[in-house]
């Protein structure tokens, strides 16, 4: 599997066995066992993603000839970048949002109670007020 996925990203990028040899310090020989074989030193395999510009988990995938081509590790982290914009972008609106809608609640939290302490003075008020009036007086 290794093997085959060196040989398609190879072939999608345009590059030779001897390139790729060259870049690695080894044989075309070398390189050819490793497509045979799908076994590879680590030391390689970190070289072969740092040359493709690729995550070193696409060089494992059973999916890379339904998934190729692969977006290098750049086109990956800019991706990564606008997705954490959009992300901060809604955030930023969600808390603008919240906040808005607490400071609406701390004013109808005020009002409220401005509405409660008036109305406790005007029943205050009426109470007093008919507590204090006399009965009308009579006519002889």
């Amino acid at each position: 599997m290794i093997g085959n996925n060196i040989k398609r990203i190879m072939q999608h990028k345009g590059w030779s066995v001897n390139d790729l040899a060259d870049d690695l310090g080894m044989t075309v020989q070398s390189l050819y066992r490793i497509f045979k074989k799908d076994s590879i030193e680590s030391k390689h395999l970190v070289r072969i993603a740092e040359i493709f510009d690729i995550p070193i988990g696409t060089l494992f995938s059973d999916m890379l000839d339904k998934t190729y081509p692969y977006k290098s590790n750049k086109e990956l982290e800019k991706e990564l970048d606008e997705q954490a914009a959009e992300y901060h972008r809604v955030l930023k609106s969600n808390y603008d949002q919240i906040k808005y809608l607490e400071d609406q609640l701390s004013f109808y939290k005020e009002q409220a109670e401005t509405f409660k302490i008036l109305n406790q003075q005007l029943r205050e008020t009426i109470k007093q007020g008919s507590l204090d009036q006399s009965p009308p007086e009579k006519d002889s």
